[in-house]
């Protein structure tokens, strides 16, 4: 429910949203929730039906309050410099990517609740945490504005250093635009929640290829949660979130390119996905190799880490969380934790299947060596805003954009 502070309103103690310093605030942000409590199954079943609005939302991982402490001013993590994302007290850089919140947008709420689905399919040592705020706007619109809003604050892509001010200004701005907007507040499930399940996969497609992915982690944060993980003296839980956090690794498949062909493109487009549902790493660890079933050998891989009997699991079957074993390798849905042998023997086993009576050439080349997906995140076309003049003044002119917005950004030099 909504908890007061002495200073700081929080919703389900996750998603701080702003100081509120007199009744009439609290009234405006209590009489706009959908629920005064995080959405459960049936709430989200009822959002569902509703059509015709739109949504704007915020979503941040969902991790021990003790490790946000641990990570903040780690003297082990590089500082920001210059007013990096936005930041004037010299925080970590890690810790800034890793808390950064992400603002999206979804048109209505089966596809923002599809999106968050989507999102925490790549993200499996944490579960989610969002905000949404459901408006009568275009959502593109309201999107773009609130990035430019933000756009000091600027990590990656549609991730941002959002403090509870920040986010109560995104709050403010739609509710001057749109004053029949309301919002609700939830998480996905993640590997220590209550129903959590793990989904059989569907045989959606046979031919493809079949990954096995890791974030890849600069040595300086890998030395910090590795030293975490080994202190004995800090709760469980943050331990235990570190170890899942760095021994984390997704198995999954996609199909051939939209010609039907098996080429690396469509398996590299399927993997660079996770840079738009991550923000806290730039590139990953990757091994792959060409499947004849996609769907049966990745049920194939993901039954030796989460024992069931693969001819007695349907595809799109639920195998609850609580039932796995104590000493399970699953993390959540589709994420296991792996060593670097077992990440290769994935691979190779799948490539045994593959070429096992197979005349001729296989698909593509060396699809046995290890790769590693590098990605700069400084391209223009991937990162830069992209918003006109008239969509400045048609945002100043319904407040979603104010003129201080403006002057700070042209300050910064993202207006010329």
């Amino acid at each position: 429910m909504l908890i007061a502070y002495p200073h700081v309103y929080d919703l389900a103690n996750q998603i701080r949203i702003g100081y509120l310093g007199t009744q009439a605030d609290l009234h405006t942000i209590t009489s706009r929730l959908v629920f005064n409590h995080n959405l459960t199954r049936q709430n989200r079943s009822a959002l569902r039906l509703i059509t015709g609005r739109q949504i704007v939302y915020i979503a941040i991982l969902k991790l021990p309050q003790a490790l946000w402490d641990l990570l903040r001013n780690h003297a082990g993590l590089p500082p920001t410099y210059f007013g990096q994302y936005g930041d004037e007290n010299g925080e970590r850089v890690f810790f800034i990517r890793l808390s950064g919140s992400k603002i999206g947008r979804a048109a209505g709420w089966t596809d923002f609740f599809n999106k968050m689905t989507n999102l925490k399919s790549h993200i499996g040592f944490c579960a989610i945490s969002y905000l949404a705020i459901e408006h009568d706007m275009e959502d593109r619109s309201v999107e773009g504005a609130m990035h430019f809003v933000m756009m000091v604050y600027k990590i990656t892509g549609e991730w941002y250093n959002l403090d509870p001010s920040r986010v109560r200004a995104i709050l403010n701005r739609v509710i001057v635009a749109d004053n029949t907007c309301r919002f609700a507040f939830g998480e996905t499930d993640g590997p220590d929640s209550p129903g959590a399940h793990f989904m059989i996969p569907l045989d959606s497609h046979d031919i493809g290829h079949v990954y096995l992915l890791k974030d890849k982690f600069d040595q300086a944060v890998r030395n910090v949660l590795r030293s975490i993980m080994a202190d004995a003296s800090l709760p469980q839980d943050v331990r235990t979130a570190v170890q899942r956090m760095l021994d984390d690794v997704k198995i999954g498949s996609t199909g051939p390119d939209d010609q039907g062909h098996l080429t690396r493109d469509s398996l590299w487009a399927r993997i660079k996905l996770h840079l738009w549902a991550k923000c806290y790493v730039d590139s990953f660890d990757v091994v792959a190799s060409p499947s004849r079933h996609c769907s049966d050998d990745e049920t194939r891989l993901q039954g030796r880490y989460f024992p069931f009997e693969p001819t007695t699991a349907a595809p799109g079957g639920r195998i609850y969380l609580s039932d796995r074993p104590a000493n399970t390798r699953h993390i959540s849905r589709e994420h296991f934790s792996l060593t670097r042998q077992e990440i290769e023997e994935g691979r190779d086993s799948t490539w045994s299947r593959f070429v096992s009576g197979q005349v001729g050439p296989p698909y593509i080349g060396n699809v046995g060596d290890n790769e590693t997906i590098n990605e700069t995140r400084h391209r223009a076309a991937a990162t830069a805003p992209t918003f006109t003049r008239g969509d400045l003044w048609t945002w100043y002119g319904n407040g979603l954009v104010t003129l201080d917005d403006m002057g700070r950004n042209v300050q910064a030099g993202f207006i010329l």
